[in-house]
């Protein structure tokens, strides 16, 4: 009776990083900025909003982690 064996993948921990940032934290602030957008796009202040706090969040996320 002969053992099975495969193979195994190593260091499945691993993060994936872009530009400093976690791939995770990156998407959640895309979709944070669009629906910001998607809300608040068509107002006065819109777009400084919709673009300044996903900003302030990605600075925050990256001094804090």
């Amino acid at each position: 009776m002969a053992l099975q064996v495969s193979t195994t993948h190593r260091r499945l921990n691993v993060k994936m990083k872009i530009a400093g940032f976690e791939a995770f934290d990156l998407i959640g602030t895309l979709i944070a900025t669009a629906l910001l957008n998607l809300f608040f796009g068509q107002t006065g202040v819109g777009t400084a909003l919709a673009f300044a706090l996903p900003l302030a969040g990605l600075v925050l996320l990256y001094f804090s982690k």
